[in-house]
């Protein structure tokens, strides 16, 4: 037996004292086998109990740190649901690129179940966006991006909401392209490596004049590269008014 499967036999046992375990996935770089040495060991604890069960922690097992979320299959089950429907499928992929290392009695339905469900998730693509929600993301940007221009470069905080504005156009842009959220510590990946995103079954986002743009006003902090970048964007989605507008609710 290697240290992390020690590891993970002691964690088994500890958590086991406390919930009845139904399953447990490894996921993350320890699942990929690429850990880097710093990378904590990610872990989901899928719990059979009539009550709801809600559990997030960190422990540390022998010098490594284990990440782990404890939960019943219903509980993950509406998380997958909750998370698609705002424009997500962070736990869904976890699931679904996870591997797993318990089952109780050698075999627990309710954990594959969650994984073959995950599964379809990633398959599924978002509901477009409705007109009026399309409207208010792009309006939300050009005000938030008209405020960092007008604003002095010498000021303390310029570099701050310039960084902020970079975080919510790549997020919109994202959203109304149809991709989901991205992970701005995943950015490098997701952006140039193919193998990355097969892995983690994420899409690619085909525009690389975006890209690029991206990548040049977070590289030059400048207004003119920000500029740019900003009307790539509004110019990709063109059809959308964001002068005049009303958006109505029942």
């Amino acid at each position: 037996m290697n240290p992390l499967e020690e590891i993970l036999n002691e964690f088994r046992t500890n958590i086991s004292q406390r919930l009845l375990v139904e399953g447990i996935v490894l996921s993350g770089s320890y699942a990929h086998s690429e850990p880097l040495p710093a990378s904590d060991v990610d872990i989901r604890v899928v719990v059979k109990s009539k009550e709801p069960i809600y559990e997030r922690g960190v422990v540390n097992i022998r010098g490594k740190d284990i990440s782990y979320f404890a939960a019943g299959h219903l509980k993950y089950a509406q998380l997958f649901n909750d998370q698609f429907v705002n424009q997500s499928k962070f736990e869904a992929r976890i699931f679904a690129a996870s591997k797993i290392i318990y089952e109780i009695g050698g075999f627990s339905e309710l954990t594959r179940s969650l994984i073959t469900r995950a599964g379809v998730i990633m398959e599924t693509p978002f509901k477009p966006l409705k007109e009026n929600e399309k409207v208010a993301r792009l309006y939300a940007l050009s005000n938030q991006f008209k405020k960092v221009k007008q604003m002095d470069v010498e000021s303390r905080f310029f570099k701050y909401n310039y960084y902020s504005v970079l975080s919510h156009l790549l997020n919109c842009y994202s959203v109304l392209s149809g991709n989901e959220h991205i992970l701005e510590d995943k950015l490098e990946e997701f952006f140039f490596s193919n193998p990355f995103r097969e892995k983690h079954f994420m899409e690619n986002l085909e525009d690389e004049t975006f890209k690029q743009l991206f990548v040049n006003a977070i590289l030059a902090v400048d207004k003119k590269e920000l500029d740019t970048l900003f009307k790539h964007v509004m110019t990709t989605f063109n059809t959308i008014n964001v002068k005049s507008f009303t958006i109505k609710s029942i």
